[in-house]
């Protein structure tokens, strides 16, 4: 789950409505302490009605030079309804509460990635309607500190700060395409399950680092 500044560029401290994230991961060490992550992080990103968004190039055969309120009402809006973040990460993990017949482990893990991002990308010029989605449009680039803690050594909670960069390239808009940059800032909360895929877990029967 993620919480996320849903109009970071007009500098809008609102909290979006809670979106989904997905994760799953293998550690393929015996101690457990590396891993590597699939993840996807939906985020949504708009500019704000009304914000003032200067113009310059050719619309419609004409040139433009000027600035405009984007707003659905005028017939301007961009929208990431997904900016869609997929990643690759690397994760190590540092025991800070393990100990042999512990009911409740916690953990910190550090994870590092790369990878994709496939946005649903909807936009309008002067009423001129596109909607891109799910394509590969770019890359980005995150890294993320966690703190986790288990129960019975399977189910887990999991907190999360993470920063992620995004480079857009090649979004659709009317007779063109646009570029962007993106940072964002997340709190994540998981809940999770560990599986045991060999007979002597180190992660769920000894003391590890």
């Amino acid at each position: 789950i993620i919480y996320q500044k849903i109009d970071n560029i007009s500098k809008d401290n609102s909290i979006s409505p809670l979106l989904f994230n997905y994760r799953i991961g293998y550690y393929f060490n015996y101690e457990q302490t590396y891993a590597i992550e699939i993840n996807y992080d939906p985020v949504v990103y708009h500019l704000m009605d009304g914000y003032p968004a200067h113009i310059r190039g050719v619309l419609s055969n004409s040139n433009v030079d000027q600035t405009i309120a984007f707003s659905a009402q005028n017939g301007n809006y961009y929208y990431l309804n997904g900016a869609n973040f997929f990643l690759v990460n690397f994760v190590r993990r540092f025991g800070l509460i393990h100990r042999k017949k512990r009911k409740i482990t916690v953990d910190a893990l550090v994870k590092a990635g790369a990878g994709p991002v496939m946005p649903r990308f909807q936009s309008s010029l002067s009423g001129y309607q596109v909607n891109d989605q799910f394509q590969v449009r770019g890359w980005n680039a995150a890294i993320e500190t966690a703190l986790r803690v288990t129960f019975y050594h399977h189910f887990y909670i999991e907190l999360a700060a993470k920063a992620d960069y995004a480079i857009y390239s090649k979004l659709k808009v009317y007779d063109g395409t646009a570029q962007q940059n993106l940072i964002t800032y997340e709190l994540i909360g998981s809940i999770g399950y560990t599986i045991r895929t060999t007979k002597h877990n180190g992660v769920l029967f000894n003391i590890t680092k």
